[in-house]
């Protein structure tokens, strides 16, 4: 009813059933040893600290600005933080993740001083907080590998 399984229902079974069923999971063969091992991103929350952290440490900063009401956002997330290949490349930048999901005042602010005009978006700063490089909207892998590999240039 209403499209439930029960949870000891095999994939086979659910599959079966329901032709719509897509199942998110990677197989167990699609999954490497090396890909498991990919260092998870630790994210700052704060432009501030972020901007304080890269002068300090000489590092560039890459930014993520979220929100849970953007379906592009989620949509981006869900291919992008997952991916090693992804999470290796940021390893060398502060990285930066603002959640906009809840618009105050210092939302507006945080808006405009990164000049953001559409929300999700990830943008590479410099150490002084200069845009090195930005992408709006939905965001692929291929696009952020691409967006870093130039901002690692400058």
């Amino acid at each position: 009813m209403w499209g439930c399984r029960p949870a000891a229902a095999p994939p086979e079974a659910r599959e079966a059933d329901d032709p719509g069923f897509v199942d998110a999971k990677p197989a167990a063969a699609d999954r490497t040893p090396v890909e498991s091992a990919a260092p998870e991103i630790r994210w700052e929350t704060s432009l501030a600290a972020a901007l304080r952290r890269a002068k300090s440490e000489h590092r560039a900063v890459l930014v993520w600005a979220r929100a849970d009401w953007a379906t592009a956002a989620v949509q981006s997330e869900r291919v992008l933080w997952p991916s090693p290949s992804i999470r290796r490349a940021v390893r060398p930048f502060v990285a930066l993740q603002l959640d906009f999901t809840v618009i105050g005042a210092d939302a507006d602010e945080r808006m405009s001083t990164l000049s953001l005009r559409q929300i999700p978006a990830l943008l590479a700063l410099d150490e002084n907080g200069r845009e090195l490089g930005r992408l709006e909207g939905i965001v692929t892998p291929e696009q952020a590998l691409k967006l870093i590999a130039e901002a690692e240039k400058r």
